[in-house]
Parts: structure tokens; C-alpha cells; sequence
């Protein structure tokens, strides 16, 4: 398991994560539900904080480390399919998903002092219509290896995290 990971999921840092995932919908219909939502968005967010790039990856990493997750989460049935990680995923509104995790990220990443130096990079990709070029900027922590966050957009001046802003 990741160094990385085992710093970011402690008693403390767990707790303050289930209680961002307890503010997002779960999109579900309640009684053809399987696995709790905080169940598929843990394992989805340890996964690819260890590496997992895709719903498969993180069908095996949860395998890998079902043990954990047991003891985690309290799992009293098996991991999720990669099929039922898509699934929930394709249903959770986007938008939501990443306000939750990047708050809780951002918090984590202040409390281990993971964070020293943050740098913004933006990237301008033209298309073959340069009159609707497409504009991200994102915030990566060096110490942490990871993006706290990510915008994308013509108009970014309001968009542009509160962490960031002078």
C-alpha cells in the first residue's frame, strides 16, 4: 500500500472523509441497493490514490486489499464488480463528486503538512477553430504529488479556488 495512502486515511482523516461523502446524493433507488455509497467511494478514492487509473484497477486494488476494507469499512459482502464502480459513477453528478473530494483532499493534505509548495499551471489547447479554445488550470501540490484541483473553462476568474486567490 502506498506511504502516501496510509498517511491520508487515518481514524481522523477517515471520519472527516465519510462525513463529505454523507453530504452527496446517492442517485440510487433504495431497495436495489448492494453497497453503500461511501463503500464504492472509498474503495474508488484509495484505489486511485494507490495508483488505479481505471474501474478495473480499482476492482483489483479493493481485492488486493479486501482485508482492509473489511476491517474499514465493515464490508460484509465482497468488493464491487469494475462494472458496478462504473455504474455508480456514471449516475453521482460530477460536480458534486469533485467539490466533496477536493475539500477533503485540500483539508488532509493541510493537516499531514503536505502541502509547501503549490503550483498553477494552466494549458491552453486550440482547436482547429482558434476563435473556442478550451482552458484548464490546475493546482498540484509538489510535496504531495497530486492535483488539489482542477478548472476548466473560458471565464476561470471565479472559478479559480479560494485556496489559490491572493
Amino acid at each position: 500500500m502506498s506511504s502516501l495512502l496510509c498517511k491520508v486515511i487515518t481514524n481522523e482523516n477517515f471520519v472527516n472523509l465519510e462525513s463529505c461523502i454523507a453530504e452527496i446524493p446517492d442517485p440510487r433507488t433504495n431497495g436495489r441497493v448492494t453497497y453503500p455509497l461511501r463503500t464504492i467511494i472509498v474503495i474508488a478514492l484509495c484505489a486511485t490514490i494507490g495508483g488505479a487509473n481505471d474501474f478495473t484497477a480499482i476492482e483489483r486494488f479493493g481485492w488486493d486489499h479486501c482485508d482492509w476494507f473489511e476491517q474499514l469499512l465493515g464490508l460484509k459482502t465482497n468488493i464491487p464488480s469494475h462494472d458496478t464502480f462504473n455504474r455508480i459513477f456514471n449516475l453521482i453528478a460530477p460536480r458534486q463528486l469533485f467539490d466533496w473530494i477536493s475539500l477533503w483532499l485540500h483539508n488532509t493534505a493541510e493537516e499531514l503538512g503536505l502541502i509547501d509548495t503549490i503550483r498553477i499551471d494552466g494549458k491552453l489547447i486550440l482547436s482547429l477553430s482558434a476563435e473556442d479554445p478550451l482552458c484548464f488550470v490546475r493546482a498540484w501540490s509538489d510535496q504531495a504529488k497530486m492535483v488539489l484541483e482542477q478548472v476548466k473553462g473560458k471565464e476561470l476568474g471565479s472559478k479559480i479556488p479560494s485556496f489559490i486567490r491572493v
